[in-house]
């Protein structure tokens, strides 16, 4: 039988010949990492997620594979550079054993660097390794895929999936009043929030000091929030955050939320706000389209490729605090929440999990073909 019609009938689930593996657990606190898979699972397609490279060798010996990777950072970042490097040689040669092997690679570069980039230097070899041995290269926007191509002049297959909505995951929206009295938070302000993980690279000093000029400046009437909510490790930031910036129309709330619960306070606020200065696609902007509430970003990355400005939310000049508080302002004097809002809800309709899996599957099929 020809390959190519071998290869036709894997993606209709009339044979185990090739094996596509994705290299995550099959538990993850950000669903991204199974909602597709899980699609593509309850299709009858032959995959697994399996995080170890011995199984895979194991599997390799036995039948061709197609290995996706997402991020690689947790698998060679260490404690001091030295280590850090002997395990990113050693990840690179697992990779290399994958393609001599015969097998497949595939690599979603969700950010040009992880957000802990203590070894930069490592993490642009990784990368360049990456763009040179990978047989297709997923970017989370068009953005990326063209700063790849003319900056660093990647030539392999560059395919862009955008960021499926969560919404099929975690289900309908809460009530706003109800999840606003639940945490605390006024039910008569509005109230801009950043919720997720609360960690340094997230800008929020930048975020704090915006809203505390621009509400300065507003009318006392004018009941004005801001909530930072999310999971924390690192203590003393949270603590330097709160002595540092004690406001009454500050909310800080450090803890491991539930999926519940985080759904609830994204509900519970009218924009959200966010403030990186280097990255690429961000799952707390795509959970906020996900639930209606227009997102605030800077223009960088693939920002512009989410946000349609004055549509589903407002961009701003990255780093530039001025900008920030200017579009506060603008927020403030727009008339049409509303459309708003209905525009967030569009994205839900038109980057569905079923739409990213028919895409996955395609860049599959093109990968095996071309073997």
């Amino acid at each position: 039988m020809k390959f190519r019609k071998i290869t036709n009938l894997i993606f209709k689930g009339r044979t185990r010949d090739f094996q596509i593996i994705q290299f995550t657990s099959n538990i993850s606190k950000n669903p991204y990492y199974t909602m597709v898979g899980d699609e593509l699972i309850s299709r009858g397609i032959d995959y697994k997620y399996i995080p170890n490279f011995q199984k895979i060798k194991e599997i390799l010996d036995k039948k061709p594979s197609l290995v996706h990777f997402h991020q690689l950072s947790p698998f060679y970042y260490s404690k001091n550079k030295e280590e850090t490097l002997k395990k990113a040689y050693n990840l690179l040669e697992r990779l290399n054993d994958i393609k001599n092997q015969g097998g497949k690679i595939i690599y979603t570069m969700h950010n040009p660097y992880p957000h802990n980039r203590t070894f930069k230097d490592i993490d642009e070899m990784i990368n360049q390794e990456m763009n040179s041995i990978s047989d297709n290269i997923i970017v989370l926007g068009q953005s990326a895929k063209e700063i790849l191509i003319k900056d660093q002049n990647v030539k392999i297959p560059i395919s862009v999936v955008m960021h499926p909505s969560f919404k099929e995951f975690y289900g309908t929206k809460p009530n706003k009043n109800q999840a606003r009295i639940e945490f605390g938070l006024p039910t008569d302000a509005i109230i801009f929030g950043n919720i997720g993980h609360i960690k340094p690279y997230k800008g929020l000093e930048f975020i704090i000091e915006a809203f505390i000029e621009f509400s300065k400046k507003q009318n006392s009437q004018r009941n004005l929030h801001l909530c930072i909510a999310g999971t924390s490790t690192e203590n003393r930031y949270i603590s330097s955050l709160k002595k540092n910036y004690s406001n009454k129309n500050i909310s800080i709330i450090n803890r491991d939320l539930k999926d519940l619960e985080m759904i609830k306070l994204v509900s519970a606020l009218d924009y959200s706000v966010f403030a990186f200065t280097d990255i690429w696609a961000s799952s707390s902007v795509v959970l906020s389209l996900s639930y209606g509430i227009p997102v605030i970003v800077p223009n960088i990355g693939c920002m512009g490729d989410y946000v349609e400005n004055s549509y589903n939310g407002f961009l701003y000049i990255p780093n530039n605090i001025q900008s920030l508080i200017n579009t506060f302002n603008l927020i403030l004097n727009y008339k049409n929440y509303n459309h708003l809002e209905y525009m967030c809800n569009k994205y839900s309709k038109e980057f569905t999990v079923s739409k990213s899996a028919d895409k996955f599957l395609n860049i599959y099929k093109q990968v095996l073909i071309n073997i």
